[in-house]
């Protein structure tokens, strides 16, 4: 066998490994779905802000599936993994959105940070009580971190970082496909 024969067989099996996890992460989930709006109502009750501090209404998220990144500007990793997460984004904005929590040692440095990388998805308040809420609802406790959820506020998984980084962009049709799914399959 040559090199090349061998790191496909080991891609594969990667990638078989990983979907394999992902579809019993989505299998399993146990949080009730609700409608839309409570949901985007219960994740972010004080809206949501752009790059340029504006109100962005979470209403914006309707009917897709977001993903809550938690990231800062002083993250080495986060710097290494924002480019990959704008180009998947802005790919897919009409089903997918992300949602930067920040972990920025103070707001301007937040929102320079959403610019510098040009990230065009809104960002929970630095100031709100919501950003410190969101880290401890999903114990994030290293960064960069990528929690999926579903319109309906069930959550897909709580590592969409590592699973962008083993499986690459097509780890979101598996995302997307999960919503779709008919209960009970």
């Amino acid at each position: 066998m040559t090199f090349k024969t061998i790191r496909f067989f080991l891609l594969a099996l990667m990638i078989f490994a990983a979907t394999t996890s992902f579809a019993t992460q989505i299998e399993t989930s146990e949080t009730p779905a609700t409608p839309a709006q409570p949901v985007l109502e219960d994740f972010f009750p004080e809206g949501l802000l752009d790059a340029d501090k504006q109100y962005v209404d979470p209403a914006a998220l309707e009917n897709k599936v977001f993903a809550l990144y938690f990231s800062a500007s002083w993250c080495r990793g986060c710097a290494a993994f924002s480019p990959t997460l704008v180009k998947i984004r802005n790919a897919n904005s009409e089903r997918f959105e992300v949602v930067l929590v920040g972990f920025d040692n103070s707001a301007d440095d937040m929102y320079n940070y959403m610019k510098r990388y040009a990230m065009l998805w809104p960002a929970v308040d630095w100031e709100s009580p919501v950003r410190l809420a969101l880290k401890e609802r999903f114990s994030v406790s290293e960064i960069p971190a990528l929690i999926v959820v579903a319109p309906d506020g069930r959550i897909i998984t709580t590592d969409g970082y590592k699973q962008i980084l083993n499986v690459g962009e097509e780890v979101l049709q598996t995302w997307l496909q999960s919503v779709q799914a008919p209960a009970g399959d």
